[in-house]
């Protein structure tokens, strides 16, 4: 659906000029003209203008000197602009639920690619290797229902539940540093927080995240998100070091530490470093979010 064209032909058909459209709807001439050429016109803004041209097929937009609309003519491009309302709710609809979709999948393809990329490296203990796996089933049960649930897979008259956004709007704008020293790691859990609205700055390692908190204005990050294993210098070592710096606020800086090992004794480890709280690989997000808000 091109909703600039829409809006142009039917202004055209009821001989009204895109500046009075402009003015019923609260808008700027310039401001809807840069709308329409470039494409940017939301939903929204275009069902206010239907309901706008819907009424100005009456007398409202008829002007000195000038035949109205009426009859046939009229009554089939009122039957045009429901069909087109119509259309519009199924857009609406249809946006919203894929985005939704896209975030979570891209959520549940994340869990099954780190669980894999950690079962990689732990090929040579069996034991590991099947810890690993074992935190991907969930996550590849998570795909197949949402492929089940898919609308086209759906029978006809059947209806399931609407699915939740887990976008945390609340957390839109917070920057965070990601220290990770897997390339693949640090660009899935980058693409995740980005779609929610967070702001994020990379490290390769633990020297790498002390030097960039040091460099930066105090409060530049709202959270340090910290690998524990990398090379130069660990995520221990990095919180350690990022406790002592001189400035306190700085110093202060929300640091949760991100690693395949659950044991009391890595969590025990990751506290005493100084580190704020503690997530497993691959990372929950909706867990995520919910420390951070904590925090």
């Amino acid at each position: 659906m091109n909703l600039s064209d829409t809006v142009r032909d039917i202004s055209k058909q009821l001989n009204i000029s895109l500046a009075e459209v402009a003015r019923k709807v609260g808008q700027s001439p310039q401001n809807l003209s840069k709308k329409l050429n470039k494409g940017t016109l939301s939903f929204d803004e275009f069902e206010q203008i239907l309901n706008v041209l819907e009424v100005g097929m009456d007398v409202e937009f008829t002007l000195p000197g000038e035949q109205s609309l009426s009859g046939s003519n009229n009554e089939q491009l009122l039957h045009q602009m429901k069909i087109l309302k119509m259309q519009l709710d199924v857009e609406r609809i249809k946006s919203q639920y894929f985005s939704d979709i896209s975030y979570k999948y891209r959520t549940a393809l994340s869990t099954v690619s780190g669980g894999l990329e950690l079962a990689k490296k732990h090929a040579d203990n069996p034991k590991k290797t099947a810890e690993c796996l074992g935190r991907i089933l969930p996550a590849v049960a998570e795909l197949t229902r949402l492929i089940e649930d898919s609308p086209f897979n759906r029978e006809a008259g059947t209806t399931k539940e609407p699915l939740s956004s887990a976008k945390p709007t609340s957390l839109k704008g917070k920057r965070i540093l990601l220290v990770d020293d897997n390339d693949i790691n640090r660009e899935i859990v980058r693409e995740l927080l980005e779609d929610s609205g967070i702001a994020v700055e990379e490290a390769v390692n633990g020297k790498d995240s002390v030097d960039k908190i040091e460099s930066h204005a105090a409060g530049y990050y709202d959270l340090v998100l910290m690998d524990l294993v990398m090379p130069v210098m660990d995520g221990y070592k990095a919180a350690k070091a990022i406790r002592k710096l001189k400035s306190k606020k700085k110093a202060s800086v929300s640091i949760v530490a991100m690693t395949a090992s659950v044991s009391d004794k890595d969590r025990k480890a990751a506290e005493k470093a100084g580190m704020n709280s503690f997530m497993e690989k691959p990372l929950d997000l909706e867990k995520l979010f919910q420390t951070m808000r904590s925090l």
